[in-house]
């Protein structure tokens, strides 16, 4: 769009044995190069061919994930707040 904004995909090990990868979604603005907020916290590693991030319009992110059962979180209303929309699709196949 724009590229006033920037989403994107954090994959972080914990490095413990017992603690396991932990995933998440961010919009960044690159405007002043600020972390606007983070929007969707995913169980685990998570590969790009899982996840696709897409901008519909300037402040419209669509997120789209094949594995509903990695979602730990997902907090639209954080961006909402901002003048940011999120939509949520699901990916039946890849």
């Amino acid at each position: 769009m724009d590229g006033s904004l920037t989403a994107e995909i954090i994959v972080k090990d914990c490095g413990g044995a017992t603690t396991d990868f932990f995933s998440f979604v961010r919009v960044l603005d690159n405007t002043n190069n600020d972390v606007i907020d983070r929007v969707f916290n995913l169980r685990g590693k998570i590969s790009e061919s899982d996840i696709e991030l897409k901008w519909i319009e300037n402040k419209k992110l669509e997120i789209s994930i094949n594995d509903l059962n990695s979602i730990a979180s997902y907090e639209p209303k954080k961006l909402k707040s901002k003048g940011l929309e999120v939509q949520l699709t699901y990916l039946k196949s890849m």
